[in-house]
């Protein structure tokens, strides 16, 4: 199958649009190619719009790499990414059970997860990542899933997506000694350079009342950390 309809879309993301996992399983089985992006300005970021140019010599589009993301269809462009979004957990493991690649990466280099954490979907991003999806890809703008919930403020993401990446040491009742993986958090890269895209620096620096309620917990614990061995006299 290779039809597209007059917005961009193949047969296979309407039918996940139109909630009915029976017709995408139907369509899987009869070898439609799950590897389609959507395409045209239809399903592109309303700030990415104006910059946007299709080229058929390559996959990805052209498109200015600043944006907020936000779109009334930006869904991420592949069936899996569409099917996160739009929360169909049927057609999600219809998907990669088929093959589908749960880390394919949109124009903005989104992946499924990327895009769970625009959308605040939780549940989703569980779905996604019991099945195997990395939390480890950057986007185009330099962000992981973790620190792209930084960047939109969605705190109970966050705060879920932090859980998924620790280790847990010991507990003890209702006492955990965990530790968490600094790369993506700190404002100090292993290398020993600054880390403008940590979220550590994207929450500090955030300008939303969301930000200031993203100020708890191991974000305080790091400043507070780093006032001691740094600043404090």
């Amino acid at each position: 199958f290779f039809v597209f309809s007059i917005t961009g879309e193949n047969v296979l993301h309407i039918a996940i649009v139109n909630e009915e996992p029976a017709t995408v399983k139907f369509l899987l089985d009869a070898g439609v190619d799950f590897t389609q992006r959507c395409c045209g300005k239809f399903f592109c970021p309303e700030d990415q719009k104006s910059s946007r140019v299709d080229n058929v010599t390559k996959e990805c589009p052209d498109v200015s790499v600043p944006t907020d993301y936000e779109g009334y269809c930006y869904f991420g462009e592949y069936p899996l990414s569409f099917a996160a979004v739009l929360q169909q957990e049927e057609s999600v493991r219809l998907l990669i059970a088929k093959g589908a690649d749960r880390n394919c990466q949109d124009s903005n280099g989104n992946t499924a997860l990327h895009m769970c954490v625009i959308y605040n979907r939780i549940p989703m991003v569980d779905l996604l990542y019991e099945l195997g999806a990395s939390l480890d890809i950057k986007n185009r703008q330099g962000l992981t899933p973790l620190t792209l919930a930084a960047v939109k403020a969605h705190k109970d993401m966050f705060d879920h997506i932090l859980q998924k990446t620790r280790t847990i040491y010991w507990q003890y009742g209702n006492v955990t000694c965990a530790g968490y993986p600094l790369d993506d958090i700190d404002t100090i890269g292993k290398d020993g350079s600054l880390n403008d895209t940590s979220a550590l620096s994207i929450i500090v620096r955030g300008e939303s009342a969301g930000h200031l309620d993203m100020m708890d917990g191991l974000i305080v614990q790091l400043l507070n950390e780093k006032w001691r061995t740094f600043i404090k006299f």
